[in-house]
């Protein structure tokens, strides 16, 4: 299989999965980096659509939830603008935030402002989507022979945004 011809399988699977996981149309333009490690079983893509916004799909082979993404995005040197809830449903993280605090408390029926902050970062994301505000310079991975976060390549993007 050739570069090109993997490419135009991994944008068609990446629309197909945005469509079904997240509920979100999004017509591929081009992958600008591909499977970029993030964990020992966790890879993150990187692409741009056709309206010039870029996104990053993390998907692994172990569960994650939105608090290990957040940390992969900012680790990668990734600033989000958006995570994109499962199905498009726009309370997913809330909801399971207060699932998870009432597991927690059972007999507490308020939480706090910061209750509620932590407790929605348990929600479980994984394949995750998540909309790019901007990429500062470098995008690092994770080398697994030396447990830490590294240099992969040089790149700045800024989301401009339209009013």
């Amino acid at each position: 299989m050739t570069n090109s011809e993997y490419n135009l399988m991994k944008i068609a699977q990446i629309e197909q999965l945005s469509k079904e996981k997240f509920n979100v149309n999004l017509h591929v333009k081009s992958i600008i980096f591909d499977d970029i490690q993030t964990g020992k079983n966790s890879y993150t893509t990187i692409f741009r659509t056709d309206q010039h916004t870029m996104y990053a799909l993390c998907e692994s082979q172990d569960p994650l939830t939105l608090l290990d993404v957040q940390h992969i995005v900012k680790s990668m040197g990734i600033e989000p603008e958006t995570y994109l809830p499962p199905h498009g449903e726009e309370t997913y993280f809330m909801r399971h935030g207060h699932e998870a605090f009432l597991h927690a408390y059972p007999g507490r029926t308020l939480e706090t402002d910061q209750e509620r902050s932590y407790y929605r970062t348990l929600s479980p994301y994984s394949p995750a989507l998540i909309q790019i505000a901007k990429i500062s310079g470098e995008i690092r991975s994770y080398n697994t022979a030396s447990p830490r976060w590294q240099k992969s390549d040089n790149f700045s993007y800024m989301r401009m945004k339209v009013q």
